[in-house]
């Protein structure tokens, strides 16, 4: 039996994650995001890896871009300059013609026993950044973020990452 044979539904129980137009998703929703949108030429998601560029040159998500705010510099370069000034034009215009976007990173997430945490309290500072800055950027983007570390997603799907 196989998970990606239906279409991913993303269901939050928690209002806060509902007003903050951001939700978790699991491993295998992104599986099946991916493998939909392979199966399309219209792609309607933006996969962005916050993590490790070391990593990120050895591994990453089919079709995801690195935005590199590892470090304290970075991440302030990005909240001064804004998103439109730190990406180039390529990563710009993705950005603006996709409505959904997929964050992921090399972190491990709190235990959803965490129910009444925020999302944003939840967050490595460099997805943080990240968050904020789409947000700001532009507040009606819907946001997911894998709930798993890049790493566990590999395991379980080595064919959908380069």
């Amino acid at each position: 039996m196989l998970a990606l044979q239906q279409k991913p539904e993303i269901v939050s129980n928690d209002e806060t994650e509902k007003t903050l137009d951001s939700l978790f998703l699991t491993c295998a929703q992104l599986a099946a995001y991916i493998t939909t949108i392979t199966n399309t030429t219209d792609r309607t998601i933006l996969i962005i890896d916050c993590g490790s560029p070391l990593r990120h040159t050895e591994r990453r998500v089919q079709g995801s871009f690195l935005l590199n705010v590892n470090d304290k510099i970075s991440r302030k370069r990005l909240a001064t300059r804004g998103l439109k000034n730190f990406l180039d034009n390529n990563q710009l215009n993705r950005l603006n013609s996709n409505e959904i976007i997929i964050l992921y990173d090399d972190s491990i997430r709190p235990s959803s026993a965490c129910a009444n945490a925020s999302i944003q309290s939840q967050l490595s500072s460099s997805m943080k950044c990240v968050y904020d800055e789409i947000k700001r950027y532009d507040a009606n983007k819907t946001i997911y973020i894998l709930e798993s570390p890049f790493d566990e997603f590999y395991q379980h799907y080595p064919s959908l990452c380069y």
